[in-house]
């Protein structure tokens, strides 16, 4: 089949996110991919760091041009209003790519293509890789009005409707929409899974090492995480990734002298997966709302993976994702407290480390999510 994605950021950007690794996945088994990308541009989000990197040969990018001017320019909402008008370009021009490339399936996740719900041409999947509309309130912040929101919703519903298949990547999503849904989560590539890679980074450090990563965004409670640095001077936290959050984190580590936090900053998924390797406590620590009790992030899978102790927060996905190997900490008393109990019980830590190791292998890895994701597609064509 042909498969054609409109996605909202570089592909080989410092993100490896759920339709890059399903896309991959995808390639591997025989079909084709288009993906529509928008330029480069200078920014904090991670989304547009570019990196060298080799795109599957069944695999084929498509840079859409912008205004350049525009495109460039530092804006309130500049994330909403880049990635509207990047989104309204892509509406214009949609059927022509279908045409044009023999599309089989659309794949597209963001409320700006509500259009390409309409389209009758091929398989159209809506995928709520968040939940779009809190999302969207988090965005806007203090703009968020209530005739906004409904407006969103109101074409969210529609385009769920509207679509052939809408896949969601939580039970908690899954039941929150009134449009029936299949429930495709997040997972793993083992093949990038390797043991012992981070020892490098491990001697370079002071131990234990407790340590987060993941793009430095809002909705990470990294408050919670530098007050337990402060805490446990002796223990190094190491923050691996790059984001909007950035600066305030480097202020306040410098303004505590939080010598043993330390920052990679932005770097690629195989330098991240390395850390996590390196890393003797990983965590999972989210601002609690409606936005991340609908998350299943893929740095849970990853540190499951890696058979690390691992501490969350207690959103709601993660709790159904848990099957009693994960620790908990929603303040920084509690925070500290696990860290303390899981350095003194390892045989506990590594217990649970196997237990979440035995989830990924059964339940998480990109090649099953990507035969539960064709197997959807295949059960709506039958009915078209």
């Amino acid at each position: 089949m042909n498969f054609l994605i409109p996605y909202l950021m570089r592909w080989n950007s410092l993100n490896r996110s759920r339709y890059y690794q399903l896309a991959v996945r995808l390639a591997q088994r025989g079909h084709f991919i288009h993906v529509l990308q928008p330029p480069s541009k200078q920014s904090t989000d991670t989304g547009f760091v570019s990196v060298d990197g080799r795109s599957h040969p069944r695999i084929t990018l498509y840079d859409i041009p912008v205004n350049e001017t525009f495109w460039n320019m530092n804006l309130p909402f500049d994330k909403i209003f880049k990635k509207g008008y990047y989104c309204f370009l892509i509406n214009q021009q949609i059927k022509r790519w279908i045409n044009d490339l023999s599309i089989d399936v659309l794949i597209y996740y963001n409320l700006a293509l509500y259009p390409l719900s309409q389209i009758k041409s091929c398989v159209t999947v809506y995928d709520l890789g968040d939940d779009h509309i809190e999302l969207l309130k988090a965005e806007l912040g203090r703009f968020a009005f209530p005739w906004v929101i409904q407006q969103a919703e109101g074409w969210m519903c529609r385009m769920m409707r509207k679509s052939s298949l809408v896949t969601t990547i939580s039970n908690d999503l899954e039941k929150k929409y009134p449009v029936p849904s299949t429930l495709i989560p997040n997972g793993i590539n083992w093949e990038e899974i390797q043991p012992g890679a981070g020892l490098a980074i491990r001697d370079s450090l002071k131990k234990p090492i407790v340590g987060f990563v993941g793009s430095l965004e809002y909705f990470i409670d990294f408050d919670l995480i530098l007050e337990a640095a402060s805490r446990l001077p002796d223990i190094t936290f190491l923050i691996a990734g790059g984001g909007r959050q950035m600066d305030r984190i480097t202020g306040i580590k410098q303004e505590r002298g939080l010598t043993n936090v330390h920052l990679t900053g932005g770097c690629p998924h195989a330098e991240i997966l390395r850390a996590i390797d390196a890393m003797d406590i990983c965590l999972n620590l989210f601002i609690k709302s409606p936005l991340t009790d609908a998350a299943c992030p893929i740095k849970l899978f990853e540190y499951m993976a890696y058979k690390k102790p691992v501490i969350s927060t207690r959103i709601r996905e993660v709790q159904n994702i848990d099957e009693r190997f994960l620790y908990y900490a929603d303040n920084t008393e509690e925070l500290v407290q696990v860290i303390r109990r899981i350095l003194a019980h390892p045989e506990e830590a590594a217990e649970k480390g196997n237990a979440g190791f035995r989830a990924v292998e059964e339940k998480y890895t990109w090649d099953k999510i990507t035969k539960q994701f064709l197997q959807a597609i295949e059960t709506v064509k039958t009915r078209m």
